[in-house]
């Protein structure tokens, strides 16, 4: 795919995501998330939805509710009602959550495209896609 191409597909309106509400006076805590255009968007989707099957088959032991609606919702109610249960009897309880690992850009986006492009005909074209998606060296090109 040529360069000039790339750099089309990929450009789109970068906007602020205010990640909480700062208090009066303090500068906002923002992560600027690119809104690329619905063509785009929604071919992506496509793309992404073609390969739902053989990426759940890929990550299903290693993630919590992949394939099931509202999974993570049953460990909260779940969570809840051993609380609440803890609660009624007067028992002690303690309960940790942890969030081990923040995988957003935690991972070699190399060895992430090894791993889609060895993974089989199911995910061929989320490969394509994401080797020509990154083959610029990941930026969000700015358009006015």
């Amino acid at each position: 795919m040529p360069t000039w191409l790339r750099q089309v597909l990929n450009s789109g309106l970068i906007t602020p995501l205010v990640k909480k509400p700062a208090p009066d006076g303090q500068t906002q805590d923002l992560r600027p998330t690119n809104a690329r255009d619905i063509d785009i968007s929604i071919w992506l989707k496509t793309i992404q939805r073609r390969g739902n099957a053989a990426a759940r088959a890929l990550v299903v032991t290693q993630q919590l509710a992949v394939g099931v609606t509202s999974g993570c919702e049953i460990k909260i109610i779940g969570a809840k009602l051993i609380i609440e249960q803890a609660i009624r009897k007067l028992e002690d309880l303690v309960l940790v959550c942890l969030d081990l690992k923040n995988a957003h850009n935690a991972y070699r986006q190399s060895g992430a495209q090894e791993c889609l492009d060895g993974a089989g005909q199911g995910l061929k074209t989320i490969a394509q896609a994401q080797r020509a998606d990154t083959a610029h060296g990941g930026k969000v090109y700015m358009r006015n």
